[in-house]
Order: C-alpha cells, then sequence, then structure tokens
C-alpha cells in the first residue's frame, strides 16, 4: 500500500471524486499511491490490448474493428468507472477543467510586455527567447516532415513554409495574451495521420498491405478542436473534472509507446539484444551497415538522448533547444567522420530510404480514430 501525504497543507490543493476544490492537510490518505498505478497502467493495457484484438482472429471483423478503433475511449471509461464505484474512499487527483474562458490567474487578458521591465530585461531575454524560438520552429518542422513522409504517398504539398508562418503569428498572439506557445506535437499529429491512410489489403499471398494514399482533408482537424473548444462548456468540463489525471497519464504512455515501436532508433535498440542470424535482412541498415558498425551508431545515439533527458529534466532545461541543435553538427561532422554517407543513409537517412518494405502495416494501424 502507498500513503499519499500532503507534505505543506497550504500548497497542496486538488480537485477530488465529488469535484469539489479542497486542501489537503497533512493526514494520509491510504492506498493512494496504489490506486494511482493501477489508474495508469491499466488504461494503457487495456488500450493495447484492444488495439491487438483489431489484427487478431477474435470476434468478428467489424466488432474487431470498432473496439480497435475507439481503444482509448473505452479504457478511459472503464477506469474511470473503476475509480468512482470501486475505490470511492481513496482520493485521486481529477483533472482541472474550468467552466468557461477565464485565466488560470486573476489578470487582465492583454499583458503589456513593458511593464516592470528595465532595458538589461529586455536585451536579456533575446538569448533565451531565440533558443525557445528555435525550439519551436524544430517542433514543427520535425511534426511536419513525420506526417509528410513519402511513405504516406500524399498528393498535396506540405506546406512547411505556411505552417511556420502560422505558428509564429499564433506564439506572437499567445505572448500578448498571456498563453501558453503553441507548436507541433509529433505523437497526437502522425496518431490523426495515420488513422487517415487507404491502406489496399487486397494483395497476394505473402505480400504487405500497401499504403495508396491518405484522406487528405481539413474536417477532421476543424471537429477535432471544435471538441476541444466545446470542452470550455460547463456539463462538458463537469465531466472532465471526474476523470482521474493518473488515467489521461495512462493515455499519453500507450499514444507514446505504440509510436516509439515505429521508430528506426527503436527498432536498432531491439536489435542489440538479438543474434545477427535474426536480424532482420529487408532492413536498410542491417543490409548496408555492418552489425558491429551499426551498434556503435546506435549506442552513440543512446549516449545523446540520454544527455538531452538530463538537460531538460535539470535546471539546466533553458539550453536544451541549443543541446538539440548541437546534434546536427554532431551526426554531420563528428559521427559523418566514422561512417560513409551509405551508411549514414541508411542509419539515420533525411529523407527517405530505399527499400522495397513498407513497413508493418499493422503497426501502421490507427491509433486513435480521426
Amino acid at each position: 500500500t502507498g500513503y499519499y501525504n500532503s507534505g505543506n497543507a497550504s500548497n497542496m490543493s486538488s480537485y477530488g471524486k465529488d469535484g469539489k476544490y479542497e486542501k489537503h492537510g497533512i493526514h494520509n490518505q491510504p492506498n493512494t499511491a496504489m490506486l494511482y498505478m493501477v489508474l495508469l497502467i491499466g488504461p494503457f493495457v487495456l488500450a493495447y490490448a484492444l488495439r491487438m484484438l483489431k489484427t487478431s482472429r477474435y470476434l468478428g471483423k467489424i466488432p474487431r474493428r470498432f473496439l480497435g478503433d475507439f481503444g482509448i475511449a473505452f479504457s478511459i471509461l472503464a477506469f474511470v468507472m473503476v475509480d468512482h464505484f470501486l475505490f470511492p474512499s481513496i482520493h485521486s487527483d481529477m483533472i482541472d477543467a474550468p467552466s468557461g474562458i477565464v485565466t488560470s490567474k486573476p489578470r487582465a487578458w492583454l499583458i503589456d510586455p513593458l511593464d516592470g521591465m528595465s532595458a538589461g530585461h529586455i536585451f536579456g531575454a533575446f538569448v533565451p527567447g531565440l533558443l525557445v524560438a528555435f525550439l519551436v520552429f524544430v517542433e514543427t518542422q520535425v511534426t511536419c516532415l513525420i506526417c509528410c513522409s513519402p511513405d504516406h504517398k500524399f498528393q498535396k504539398i506540405g506546406g512547411y513554409h505556411w505552417n511556420l508562418a502560422v505558428v509564429a503569428m499564433y506564439s506572437l498572439f499567445c505572448s500578448f495574451t498571456g498563453l501558453p506557445w503553441m507548436c507541433g506535437t509529433p505523437v497526437p499529429s502522425l496518431s490523426h495521420t495515420q488513422s487517415l491512410l487507404q491502406i489496399n489489403k487486397n494483395v497476394a499471398p505473402g505480400e504487405k498491405p500497401k499504403i495508396e494514399g491518405a484522406y487528405e482533408q481539413r474536417l477532421t482537424n476543424i471537429l477535432i478542436h471544435g471538441f476541444i473548444a466545446l470542452s470550455l462548456a460547463p456539463p462538458v468540463a463537469w465531466l472532465l473534472r471526474q476523470i482521474p489525471i493518473a488515467v489521461i497519464m495512462g493515455v499519453f504512455l500507450y499514444l507514446g509507446f505504440c509510436n516509439i515501436l515505429t521508430l528506426q532508433f527503436t527498432q536498432r535498440c531491439i536489435l542489440m539484444l538479438i543474434p545477427p542470424k535474426h536480424h532482420p535482412d529487408d532492413a536498410p541498415y542491417v543490409r548496408h551497415v555492418g552489425t558491429i558498425r551499426m551498434h556503435i551508431y546506435t549506442f552513440v545515439q543512446i549516449i545523446c538522448f540520454g544527455i538531452l533527458i538530463v538537460f531538460k529534466m535539470t535546471k539546466a532545461g533553458l539550453v536544451f533547444p541549443l543541446m538539440v541543435g548541437l546534434m546536427v553538427p554532431l551526426r554531420d561532422y563528428v559521427v559523418g567522420y566514422f561512417y560513409s554517407d551509405k551508411e549514414l543513409h541508411a542509419l539515420d537517412p533525411h529523407g527517405p530510404v530505399d527499400s522495397d518494405d513498407e513497413g508493418d502495416i499493422d503497426e501502421q494501424e490507427t491509433i486513435m480514430p480521426a
């Protein structure tokens, strides 16, 4: 069993199961840690099981597809009921959803950027502002590149410059209103893109299904953000306040896990634990790069990833965008000195890799329906 200790009664507050804003004293809340783990792991396991059910032989085709497409919604509903009906006496933090369009703190909607700022502060903000701008640029462009992969066979152009211009204008607007800056997010964007793919499964026996294209439209994006705006309505906000934060964290864990499995970096990390005779022959990084050299490159990437995590999780997070930018010359000039262009293209391509394998379509099945 775990115990929840507020530590400082004056600083600890959250929404309880009754939807009211509560302040918790020093007293302990038994089993809170255990319940949090159940609500975190449960939705992840259930959503992943329903996703695997979609490609299994159980039930019929229509029930399988229905349960697989809406597995996340069913997982959230199931564990909200578990929290409220099986453990009503155990405290769990709920989503803090406002009823209406309000600021997080009492203040005016427009912010004076020069209020209380000296000339030194204004010029001193240039360096961190430049780092944040670089981070927003990288997040937006990486998301666009991933979603507009040639494997998806889009007919319309990517519009990278226009996307960046819209993000820049919106960030300027958010700066004057004190709202969070927005940028592209790879996980939900890729999930939405994959849900719109047109996959032809009428292929010869032994061949993998092929991606023929995608439904390129704006309706789903408009509906998604329309439903987000609907969450501000008082009845919907009340429903959101009944969802434990742990359940939402479990959904995020599921989305990240399903997307990370399709990354070449993850696949090469797994190959480090598999004997070379069992490596896939159709993978470009196996065909064009020696096993030892492939593992060395993967190990360098693991070290770089660990360094980025350290900077991200500590007080040195201010220079995190700079560290991300330094990975580019490290890859091109330092690591590139020991690897040929052909090897780098197979291990970490800037664009698509020439290969007859279009990937496991089952892994590219929709993670969340459009």
